[in-house]
């Protein structure tokens, strides 16, 4: 990790992510939009149920990495600083290193 938890936390606050948040908003809403017609798409498509369940799969999975991002990404930067800090503290091995 190259950031500090300071500048970790001063993005969270910059106009720079408060726009990536609303256009990940914008495209979690699109998604939303798109699972709810997919019933009424795939009908008129003729579109088989295993295709219809693939692709209501796909959707809610870049739905949820949206939200992943959205909601936990600067959690797990900060944890990862403290765990190296402790890590280094305490001098034990890196979770990486061969042993």
């Amino acid at each position: 990790m190259r950031s500090t938890k300071t500048e970790i936390e001063e993005f969270k606050e910059s106009p720079i992510w408060l726009d990536i948040l609303d256009e990940m908003q914008l495209a979690i809403e699109i998604y939303q939009k798109q699972l709810l017609s997919l019933p009424e798409s795939a009908v008129k498509l003729n579109q088989s149920s295993t295709a219809l369940i693939a692709r209501m799969g796909y959707i809610d999975g870049t739905i949820k990495t949206f939200e992943y991002v959205r909601d936990e990404l600067f959690d797990i930067m900060v944890t990862d600083i403290d765990t190296k800090k402790m890590e280094k503290r305490l001098n034990l091995p890196k979770e990486n290193e061969d042993e």
